[in-house]
């Protein structure tokens, strides 16, 4: 449980964090870039449908402003699709276990 809670805080830091820092001309306010939001959602629709994104799926992702940041700064590209996966799977089978 401990570990799930903390992967939650992860999940929740991944989506928020490039938000935060970005700042584009194009947006209404210039401090937030939200396409790394509409992008991971993204992501995760496709591993809820059991399904692996491909390569442009996740290059998608982090070509975004903040997931370049993300990655380049903080983890590497490949931890992320690791831990959207394992978080999904599990989530999953807490899901499949409750019923």
């Amino acid at each position: 449980m401990y570990l799930n809670s903390k992967l939650s805080v992860l999940l929740t830091v991944l989506i928020l964090f490039p938000t935060i820092f970005n700042v584009s001309a194009q947006n209404k306010n210039p401090n937030f870039d939200f396409s790394g939001i509409k992008q991971f959602w993204n992501i995760v629709d496709i591993l809820k449908q059991n399904q692996y994104p491909t390569n442009n799926q996740w290059h998608n992702l982090f070509n975004t402003p903040g997931y370049k940041v993300l990655t380049h700064q903080e983890f590497p590209k490949n931890f992320l699709r690791i831990v959207l996966n394992w978080f999904l799977c599990q989530r999953k089978k807490r899901i499949w276990i409750k019923h």
